[in-house]
């Protein structure tokens, strides 16, 4: 079989969550083909549907998408449905992708087996190795060869080690396998031409769904021929009242109001639908509230209760109604839970990035100081993490705290692209890096002097003299794990620590804990830090599951899904 030399993966997900996300996909074929839109829309809700990158993971792993009225799931999920447990289908996929690239995987193996002259390795630094004149595979692009890193993290084949790379309990379990293999009977195989073996794989259809009893169609009605998709599910119907029903409710009515406009002459007809179906109901002919209703005009619009109307705004724009206090409460006892048992957490937290309370003050101050800058970007905490690693392993770092290097020597010694790990959307980092470091040292700031300030005015100054005006989202992180880490005093400075990313101001919003969810100035942010405090302290690390609730809930504006949504929403009150 030829080499697979690109590895697709799904976007928005931090690797932990892989693994269930393939379980949901699998489970979608495990009884019936679905419909390509029927499972686009179950991915988009996950938030892990780009059209640009989803459909290319999906065929990666086997899913065929050439009938979009009736997708194949392939052999590899098949596979997986059936397996029930965490280590098998991690070792079910490490088959498949050592299929896909043996060389590959004997490749790195063997470059981090340090029983055999091996060592734990950085990305950048088994990149090298793979794309040198010893490795007989073909070539590997670097955006691909990371996203291979990226599944073989999902699937435990390698984990971080400090700030490298070395076995994880799959690649430990399949170590002494891996040994055994040879490369030239690798590439004799693949010159000879031999299958997959998950091409030449048995796997029995889905199994039908049970039998169906089908009605006769009604009389003067045509049976649909042409597919059609299958909708959402829906309440049911409620049923058509009868004549008596509708007479009781119109005299109960005419007991508590008295007002009754009578019907024209003609009558109205009165119609239901049921599965498309129009049925007829009888001339009522009896008096209809709210005004004169002629044939062939729609009646007026129901009248919604006061205390859900939605108020409109310029260009139409509906107002979310507020929630009580009790809503709110109860809204943030449920984010705090939640998050609490959440494990699949993206990197977000100090200790995500190599930084130890241990350290000396100022040391510590500069750590906190950097990794503030991208780990509070829109990027996202597992990009910024591995940007952190690669300016640690350059060196880089060190040497702009102590003054000893600019960004023209460092860019000179390792490369522009290197010194952020290869992710040119970082490159705005570097400048900043270095006004951080030269703040620090002209300004001479510690905590000591932190902790005689007035909180407020320390955002002001970090925002200004530190960070110059760029990154308005720093002081909140810096803050928050100064607090967390026992430095600065919760009590003092917890209003100052809820970072007011978008998502933390959309979900904040939503669930009622601020009035407004734009952030235009300064004061704005710290406004809305304040505000979110009330609900949030040091127990749930502040508003960091509102940054991350998109994972539980997929939260958006105009949501389909909130009328049967369990968190009181403003979405639900607009009506």
């Amino acid at each position: 079989m030829a080499q697979v030399t690109q590895f697709p993966t799904f976007p928005n997900i931090p690797s932990a969550q892989v693994l269930e996300l393939v379980g949901v996909v699998a489970r979608a074929f495990a009884t019936s083909n679905p419909t390509f839109r029927e499972l686009r829309d179950q991915l988009r809700t996950r938030n892990v549907w780009e059209k640009e990158r989803t459909p290319s993971t999906l065929q990666f792993l086997g899913v065929s998408l050439a009938d979009k009225k009736a997708l194949t799931g392939g052999k590899l999920m098949a596979r997986f449905h059936e397996l029930d447990d965490r280590e098998s289908q991690n070792e079910l996929l490490f088959s498949f992708f050592l299929d896909r690239n043996p060389l590959l995987i004997k490749t790195v193996f063997t470059a981090l087996d340090v029983d055999m002259d091996g060592r734990i390795q950085s990305t950048n630094e088994l990149y090298r190795i793979v794309t040198s004149y010893v490795y007989p595979g073909e070539h590997i692009t670097l955006p691909a060869f990371r996203d291979w890193i990226a599944w073989m993290e999902s699937i435990s084949v390698i984990r971080m080690v400090g700030i490298r790379w070395g076995y994880g309990d799959v690649g430990l379990a399949k170590l002494e396998e891996i040994r055994q293999m040879d490369i030239d009977e690798i590439l004799e195989d693949e010159a000879d031409g031999i299958p997959s073996q998950w091409d030449s794989m048995e796997v029995a259809e889905p199994s039908a769904p049970a039998p169906v009893e089908t009605m006769p169609e009604p009389v003067g009605t045509v049976a649909e021929e042409e597919y059609v998709e299958e909708m959402p599910d829906l309440p049911p119907e409620a049923p058509i009242p009868s004549e008596a029903a509708i007479r009781a409710a119109e005299e109960q009515f005419e007991e508590e109001t008295g007002e009754v406009v009578a019907l024209p002459p003609q009558g109205v007809a009165a119609v239901a639908t049921s599965k498309n179906h129009l049925r007829s109901v009888a001339d009522l002919g009896t008096p209809i509230r709210h005004g004169t209703v002629t044939p062939g005009t729609p009646p007026p619009a129901r009248v919604l209760p006061t205390e859900i109307a939605p108020v409109f705004v310029a260009g139409g724009t509906v107002l979310l109604q507020p929630l009580t206090e009790e809503q709110k409460t109860a809204n943030a006892d449920r984010v705090c839970d939640w998050w609490k048992g959440y494990v699949f957490r993206h990197p977000h937290r100090a200790a995500d990035f190599g930084i130890s309370f241990d350290e000396d003050p100022d040391t510590l101050l500069f750590k906190l100081a950097v990794a503030s800058i991208y780990a509070s970007r829109s990027e996202g905490g597992t990009a910024a993490q591995a940007v952190h690693r690669a300016l640690s392993e350059s060196g880089f770092l060190d040497r702009v705290r102590t003054g000893g290097a600019s960004v023209e020597e460092a860019i000179a010694d390792a490369g522009v692209l290197a010194l952020v790990g290869g992710d040119p959307r970082f490159l705005d980092v570097l400048p900043r890096l270095v006004h951080v470091s030269l703040a620090l040292r002209t300004e001479q700031l510690s905590f000591n002097d932190i902790k005689a300030l007035d909180p407020k005015l320390v955002i002001e100054h970090l925002h200004v003299r530190m960070f110059g005006r760029l990154n308005p989202l720093a002081p909140f992180w810096l803050i928050r794990e100064a607090v967390l880490g026992g430095v600065l005093d919760a009590e003092t400075f917890g209003a100052m620590a809820c970072v007011p990313t978008w998502a933390t101001r959309s979900n904040a919003y939503r669930l009622g804990f601020t009035e407004t969810l734009y952030g235009e100035s300064l004061d704005d942010l710290i406004q809305l830090s304040e505000d979110m405090a009330h609900y949030f302290g040091p127990d749930s690390d502040f508003t960091a599951g509102l940054d991350h609730l998109q994972d539980q809930l997929g939260c958006r504006f105009r949501c389909p899904f909130a009328s049967g949504c369990s968190y009181d929403c403003r979405e639900k009150t607009a009506g």
